[in-house]
């Protein structure tokens, strides 16, 4: 089965700019990036949340790489290159690799309603619901779906 069109996946990326602009003004780290150490951690705080039972993907900082993520699906593997060393970035590719299953079969899409509505509550829970607040406003502000 081929993979649903991922229609709203550039509207997800510009609510995540919102959010990523106003942690970088909180001071929580230089520029918004957070130390690889820093992140793991909140990998595995993250995961048992919401994997569903699967072990945590291997996580690696890319340095061949400038402005780049990825969850590698096949690999259960997440990629990191130095500058999207940001919380908001690894939830987003944590919850990528959550729901996998469902995005590899072709039964959703990978940016769609279901996504956002799992990378919502993966926000209000882990970075705090001023932060899921921001999110909200910029979800609304670029007309992103989200399911109930």
């Amino acid at each position: 089965m081929a993979r649903k069109r991922d229609s709203q996946r550039t509207r997800v990326y510009r609510a995540e700019w919102v959010l990523r602009d106003q942690l970088k003004t909180r001071g929580e780290s230089k520029d918004g990036l957070w130390e690889w150490d820093s992140l793991v951690a909140l990998a595995h705080a993250s995961w048992e949340d919401y994997s569903g039972g699967l072990d945590l993907p291997k996580l690696t900082l890319n340095t061949r790489r400038r402005n780049w993520s990825v969850y590698k699906h096949g690999f259960h593997e997440i990629e990191l290159a130095p500058t999207m060393c940001c919380p908001v970035v690894m939830l987003h590719e944590l919850t990528h690799a959550s729901m996998g299953t469902e995005l590899y079969r072709g039964s959703i899409q990978a940016h769609g309603p279901e996504f956002v509505r799992t990378f919502l509550d993966r926000i209000d829970a882990k970075l705090g619901f001023a932060a899921g607040q921001t999110y909200r406003r910029g979800l609304t502000a670029n007309r992103v779906r989200i399911a109930r």
